[in-house]
């Protein structure tokens, strides 16, 4: 885990993708988002950051959900994933959630595409702002 932890600390930016589960993230998300604990404990339990805590970051979070949209879909998913930007000291600025992929594929969904490349456009802006 240390090199991820240090590819933490130097970035800018972070960018995490998840499909959703019973309104949850995959497990292997879900572990990494678990993994970066260490971060947490050093900035409020230890009050030692192991992680640059005046470096600037931004972060989005892109979730894909097989069911038809309905009410709270990815609310669960999104609080983990706020902390996980928390403790990763990230500015949270987007979140782009998809909907019925199990009837309409990303590749056949062209509202959720240019929803998501009008929020890139937004991200890579924001990172160029911070270099």
């Amino acid at each position: 885990m240390t090199p991820l932890y240090e590819a933490f600390d130097k970035s800018i930016g972070t960018i995490a993708v998840s499909p959703m589960f019973f309104q949850s993230i995959s497990t292997k998300v879900k572990t990494l988002v678990d993994r970066t604990q260490v971060f947490y404990s050093s900035k409020y339990v230890l009050k030692k950051p192991s992680i640059d805590v005046k470096k600037e970051r931004r972060g989005m979070f892109i979730a894909v959900g097989g069911q038809p949209e309905y009410e709270n879909q990815f609310l669960g998913g999104q609080l983990v994933m706020d902390l996980f930007f928390k403790c990763i000291n990230t500015k949270l600025i987007s979140n782009v959630y998809m909907s019925n992929s199990d009837e309409v594929p990303f590749n056949e969904n062209k509202v959720f595409q240019e929803e998501l490349n009008g929020t890139v456009i937004n991200y890579i802006k924001e990172i160029n702002d911070l270099m």
